[in-house]
């Protein structure tokens, strides 16, 4: 169980939305030493919900909850609306719709598409799948399909990590897509799975800022 190898630590904050007082228990990776706070602990009404005994994949409705500081009725309610979801599954269109309603609000909240940069040009080496050589091509990664980017002097970057994020990112709340998942960052806290507080090298699709 992997809670059993985790370090606690009492924890206080002021939720930003509604100035209320809420206390978690963090937990620290054992590996990583990155604090997070289950899902099931941060998301209100959570464990009497009898909606959320019975999902699965549900993670966009958990990281939308906390996020927005919402009960996981209104969530699970309100994505199945916009998105569509189907109970039991995945969020269709999540992407797509979430950049398509930038600047309004969700459950009270207003949030913003964050990027670091509109265009950027690097070196990439690629390698001939027929002869094994490698060779560098001039590319450009553009904000609209990478927001969020690193760079490493002047000719090399690469979309950004959760590691990279938690640096740079560590005052806020955001919603973070990385492939095929969803969670969430609260001041340097993710609040999701024990997982998403190990897997630092996963490269972040999207991340939005709530307000």
């Amino acid at each position: 169980m992997g809670f059993l190898f985790c370090s606690v630590v009492y924890f206080s904050y002021i939720c930003i939305t509604k100035q209320i007082n809420m206390e978690y228990y963090i937990k620290k990776h054992w590996k990583t030493n990155v604090p997070y706070i289950d899902t099931d602990d941060a998301i209100k009404d959570y464990k009497d919900s009898v909606v959320a005994k019975s999902e699965g994949n549900d993670c966009v409705v958990r990281a939308l909850a906390a996020v927005t500081d919402s009960t996981y009725g209104e969530s699970h309610s309100y994505i199945k609306k916009t998105f569509k979801r189907i109970n039991g599954s995945g969020t269709p269109n999540f992407d797509r719709i979430m950049k398509k309603n930038v600047g309004k609000k969700i459950l009270g909240r207003k949030y913003v598409r964050l990027t670091n940069h509109t265009t950027t040009t690097c070196i990439k080496t690629v390698k001939d799948k027929y002869w094994g050589t490698e060779h560098k091509i001039k590319t450009t990664l553009d904000s609209r399909l990478y927001p969020l980017i690193t760079t490493y002097g002047k000719t090399r970057a690469s979309q950004m990590t959760v590691k990279t994020f938690l640096s740079d990112y560590n005052v806020g709340s955001y919603l973070i897509h990385v492939r095929s998942h969803c969670f969430t960052i609260i001041n340097g806290v993710v609040i999701g799975n024990l997982c998403d507080s190990r897997k630092l090298k996963a490269r972040i699709i999207n991340a939005y800022k709530f307000i």
